[in-house]
């Protein structure tokens, strides 16, 4: 029972954290967006900045989701010492 509870708590974990990081990094990638706007020469610069956002939101969702998958599967492992008698 405990183990099926641990692994609900890293799924909503996972969903909460994948949620935030793609958040902030929306919000940065849309508040560069007005000032690629405002800036009339040579933007190519903040461009690449606003493409690096997006795949570095990506690579930090992608990371953070397989780091919670593996903190899952350290949960579903069996205790091996529970086998043990105690005296």
């Amino acid at each position: 029972m405990l183990k099926d509870i641990q692994i609900k708590i890293v799924l909503i974990f996972l969903l909460i954290g994948a949620i935030i990081i793609g958040a902030v990094g929306y919000v940065n990638y849309a508040n560069l967006q007005p000032i690629i706007d405002s800036v009339k020469d040579n933007n190519t610069d903040l461009v690449k900045y606003q493409e690096n956002i997006k795949v570095l939101t990506l690579c930090a969702i992608c990371i953070f989701s397989l780091i919670s998958i593996l903190v899952r599967s350290v949960c579903n492992k069996k205790n091996y010492f529970t086998y043990y008698k105690t005296y």
